[in-house]
């Protein structure tokens, strides 16, 4: 019986998920797992260029909440419109912040695969250095998109690379 790795693949990740992918991409490669065809980041600096926020994820939880409403304010989503909500998730969006604000980058071999970064054109969370950043990390091809949209910007699938899942 095969694994799910043995069929092409394709990682995605928006905002602190663009960390997740990358650094799962780099486990698999220690692991000698196959490889993705292609990693898609969306809203995220690259790994390797620091913050220029403060970290927010030891903070009171009320504290916290109030200033991840006041960074993404101009960005707000759903979730950061509705206090109710955002008690419920507290916890895990906190988490979330931990882990994404104390991950200490390493330098390693850049990936053997293209990355396509992702940028709303109204975001003022991540800039356009930060997306090009990711550049760093692959040998394969590097583009950049700027759609329409802000941090949370949703990115169409007709931007997508289509032939990056086919088989080779």
């Amino acid at each position: 019986m095969g694994s799910c790795l043995d069929l092409p693949y394709a990682f995605y990740g928006h905002s602190m998920g663009a960390h997740v992918a990358f650094y799962l991409a780099r486990r698999l490669r220690k692991r000698g797992c196959p490889q993705p065809r292609h990693l898609f980041v969306a809203a995220c600096r690259a790994p390797q260029i620091p913050s220029r926020y403060p970290p927010l994820y030891h903070l009171a939880p009320e504290r916290f909440l109030l200033e991840v409403e006041n960074r993404y304010k101009s960005n707000a989503s759903a979730l950061l419109q509705d206090p109710a909500m955002l008690r419920i998730l507290q916890r895990t969006l906190q988490a979330d912040f931990s882990l994404f604000e104390r991950i200490e980058y390493q330098e390693e071999a850049p990936l053997q695969f293209p990355v396509s970064g992702y940028r709303g054109e109204a975001d003022n969370v991540v800039s356009r250095e930060d997306i090009e950043g990711w550049s760093a990390q692959t040998i394969g091809a590097f583009r950049y998109v700027e759609v329409t949209g802000n941090h949370f910007l949703c990115v169409p699938r007709s931007i997508h690379c289509r032939s990056c899942l086919r088989p080779n």
